[in-house]
């Protein structure tokens, strides 16, 4: 006759695997069954979490006041997301800001010129290379290099030079854009980033939201994966008595053979039934 069996989960040493699969058949288990679990989902909610964790991080050096600025509609459907989007956009202006106040400040002096005429000149094998000199370093330079001189003062000279640079000198990178339009790049960028901080501080206001989502969130993540070599680590570690409960999945309990470890864990969940019985009448009492 097959009488129907509980489910229950047994963790050996894998020394001792054989003999307890054979004390198990014995007992007369016939099916046993090996399950093997992803930690996927466990990574997965890890991540979002160190996610809302760096976004409440970020997001802690705006103060809020009053109320937000932001209608329910107006508001972002996934702020995480929106946020980093914000932040990628917000380190790719910058980068951009850099490299043109760095274009702006080698050529400013120089005023406006179109750097097409420079590549249109090298198409035509004439190539000229820019240089800002102080005027004794002009003065020690001798008459091998041939110059262009576009202004010369006490104290600096700008001049081209045609088809060769100065020796163990660098000349001045020529920019991609007009003085003119370098100008005007700068006022988009700087625009542009002054919008992105607003947002940040538009968005501040719902940090709590964020914070009530990762509360959530960890309370879904307040358990390993079952199966997992995480919770079998997490397990060992904690384990200094016979009996062990796990939140959120059951008891392992330990004996000197299978027989006394699966006795323990009966006895065990025959006394939780008690205490849930009692708690449901609203009668618990202390032993």
């Amino acid at each position: 006759m097959i009488v129907p069996m509980k489910k229950m989960s047994l963790i050996v040493m894998d020394k001792e695997r054989d003999a307890s699969l054979q004390k198990l058949r014995d007992a007369g288990v016939v099916h046993l069954k090996k399950k093997n679990v992803s930690s996927k989902l466990l990574g997965e909610l890890l991540e979002k979490h160190a996610k809302n964790l760096w976004v409440l991080g970020f997001l802690s050096k705006y103060k809020t006041k009053g109320e937000a600025p932001l209608s329910d509609a107006e508001r972002p459907a996934d702020i995480i997301s929106h946020i980093q989007v914000l932040i990628s956009e917000k380190e790719k202006q910058q980068e951009q800001l850099i490299h043109l106040t760095g274009e702006k400040r080698q050529i400013v002096q120089w005023g406006e010129f179109d750097p097409k005429d420079f590549s249109l000149l090298s198409d035509h094998g004439i190539k000229l290379f820019m240089y800002l000199l102080p005027r004794k370093t002009y003065d020690r330079i001798g008459n091998d290099t041939k110059f262009i001189i576009v202004s010369k003062d006490n104290n600096w000279v700008k001049a081209l030079t045609v088809d060769a640079e100065i020796p163990d000198m660098r000349a001045i990178s020529i920019p991609d854009l007009p003085l003119s339009e370098i100008d005007a790049s700068l006022e988009l960028v700087t625009r542009r980033l002054e919008e992105i901080e607003n947002e940040f501080k538009n968005i501040a206001f719902y940090k709590k939201d964020i914070e009530d989502e990762d509360s959530r969130l960890l309370e879904e993540i307040d358990y390993e994966t079952p199966g997992s070599e995480k919770l079998a680590e997490n397990a060992v570690k904690a384990l200094n008595e016979d009996v062990l409960i796990l939140k959120k999945h059951g008891i392992l309990t330990t004996g000197p053979n299978i027989e006394e470890a699966c006795l323990l864990a009966e006895f065990v969940e025959d006394i939780a039934k008690t205490q849930f019985i009692s708690h449901t009448l609203n009668m618990p009492s202390s032993i």
